[in-house]
């Protein structure tokens, strides 16, 4: 997650590192800004090619659902810096999915 990057661009980074895994990626979005609003815009989905620009705050999501079993979902919250990702919260390492 570098600036310039499109949103878009993560979205699809993201869907990729799921298929490595095994796991059925089936979400309008991979994530989503920060500001007044719980989920407000860009949205790291396939159709939002907005640029990547510093202090912009990311809520970067992990979701993984076995119907019928299970699941989990994780919100990292994520600036953008100059020089790449700065992830604030550390519950687990997720910083693989940020690697653009």
């Amino acid at each position: 997650m570098l600036p310039g990057v499109p949103a878009s661009e993560v979205f699809r980074q993201n869907v990729e590192f799921y298929k490595e895994v095994d796991i059925e990626f089936n979400l309008p979005f991979a994530g989503h800004g920060l500001g007044l609003y719980i989920h407000e815009k860009p949205m790291l989905a396939a159709m939002d090619d907005t640029p990547l620009a510093p202090n912009m705050v990311f809520a970067v999501e992990t979701r993984v659902r076995w119907p019928g079993v299970q699941g989990f979902h994780i919100e990292d919250l994520v600036v953008i810096r100059g020089d790449g990702p700065e992830i604030i919260t550390k519950f687990m390492d997720t910083s693989r999915l940020l690697e653009l």
